[in-house]
C-alpha cells in the first residue's frame, strides 16, 4: 500500500478517513501474488517493480489535470470512488476502472431530528466548489435570520461576512466535534459543483440531518432529501479543475429552502428513514467488501498466470 495508505491514520477527513478503513478491511486477507495500491493523486509511486499495480484516485469535474495522463496508462487497473469520476477517466484510458464508493463511519448515528421554533442552517466547505457564497446569498435574499440561523463552517480562515444571523466556525474539527455540529443542525445545505464522492453530505444524511444538495456527481442521490437543480457547465475554477461541473443557481438553492421549511416536520422523517438506509448500505465493511472482493480475484488470476508461464517454461 503505497500513497496516501502508507501515512499515518488519520479519520478526521478526506483521503485519511478512507486509508485509515480501507487498510482495516484488508489487513487481514491472504494473498501470495505482489499486488500494489497506491490511494493518492497523480504521479503514482510504487514499491516494487513487477507488481500488480492499482491507481486509487477521486476526482470532482470532467476533465483531468494533463499531468495525470501518464499515471492512468503506466497502472494495471484505477479505481474511484463514482461512477461519475469512472466515465471522466474512461476518456483517457483504455485500463480497467473500477468503482469502490467510500463508507459511512458507524459514530454517525441516525438522530430523528426535534420539532423547534428557532432552526440551524448549516454549511460545511471550504473549497470554491463548495458555493458559499451562493448559500451566503439565498440565506441574505430569503430575508429569514429571524427564525433560521445559518452556521458556516469552514476549517480555515475565509472572508468575514458580518450578516445578521450568520455565525462562522474556522477550524479543523475532531469526528466528535463535527458529530455534535450534525446534531445541533436542522438541514445541511451542500450545493458543492462537484465532488470525488462527498463524505460530508453522506455523514450529514447518516446522521438523520435533512440535506439539500446538487446530486449529478452523487453515488447516494436517492438519500438526499431535497435535490438542488444544477447543470453541467464550464468550470468557473480553471486554474484547479479543467472541463464541466455542476453550477447550481441561486434561485434554486432559495427554493430548496423554501421546500425545506414548507415541508419540515415531513422531511424530518423522510430525513430519519434514509439515515437508517445509508448506514446498511455504505458502512464500511460493505463498500469495502467489494474492495477485498476485487483483490482476491487479481490474486487468483496472477496465480493462474504465473502457473501457466512456469507450465510454458517446463514444456520449452
Amino acid at each position: 500500500m503505497t500513497g496516501v495508505l502508507q501515512m499515518a491514520d488519520n479519520d478526521e477527513f478526506g483521503y485519511g478517513k478512507v486509508a485509515k478503513n480501507v487498510k482495516k478491511s484488508i489487513k487481514d486477507i491472504n494473498i501470495e501474488s505482489d499486488i500494489e495500491i497506491c490511494l493518492d493523486i497523480p504521479p503514482y509511486k510504487f514499491s516494487l517493480e513487477n507488481s500488480y499495480k492499482i491507481g486509487f484516485t477521486t476526482w470532482e469535474s470532467t476533465e483531468i489535470p494533463s499531468t495525470w495522463i501518464y499515471s492512468l496508462n503506466n497502472v494495471n487497473e484505477i479505481w474511484t470512488a463514482s461512477k461519475f469520476i469512472s466515465d471522466v477517466y474512461s476518456k483517457y484510458t483504455n485500463n480497467p476502472i473500477y468503482v469502490f464508493n467510500h463508507g459511512l463511519d458507524a459514530e454517525y448515528l441516525p438522530k430523528k431530528r426535534s420539532l423547534k421554533n428557532t432552526k440551524t442552517i448549516l454549511f460545511i466547505g471550504d473549497e470554491l466548489r463548495s458555493n458559499e457564497e451562493l448559500v451566503v446569498e439565498a440565506y441574505k435574499q430569503l430575508n429569514i435570520n429571524k427564525n433560521y440561523k445559518l452556521i458556516i463552517k469552514r476549517k480555515r480562515p475565509g472572508k468575514n461576512i458580518g450578516y445578521p444571523g450568520i455565525t462562522i466556525i474556522e477550524c479543523l474539527y475532531n469526528k466528535d466535534q463535527m458529530i455534535d455540529l450534525l446534531y445541533s443542525a436542522d438541514v445541511l445545505v451542500y450545493p458543492t459543483s462537484g465532488e470525488g464522492f462527498g463524505l460530508i453530505g453522506l455523514e450529514a444524511i447518516g446522521t438523520g440531518l435533512p440535506t439539500i444538495s446538487t446530486t449529478g456527481w452523487s453515488e447516494y442521490k436517492d438519500l438526499i432529501t431535497v435535490s438542488i437543480d444544477s447543470k453541467l457547465s464550464n468550470s468557473k475554477w480553471k486554474d484547479v479543475h479543467n472541463g464541466k461541473m455542476f453550477d447550481p443557481s441561486i434561485e434554486s438553492i432559495k427554493n430548496s429552502i423554501l421546500f425545506w421549511i414548507e415541508n419540515y416536520e415531513n422531511l424530518i422523517e423522510i430525513a430519519y428513514e434514509n439515515a437508517q438506509i445509508a448506514h446498511e448500505k455504505f458502512n464500511w465493511e460493505t463498500v469495502n467488501n467489494k474492495i477485498i472482493e476485487r483483490i482476491l480475484k487479481i490474486n487468483s488470476d496472477q496465480l493462474y498466470m504465473s502457473s501457466q508461464n512456469n507450465m510454458q517454461h517446463i514444456q520449452q
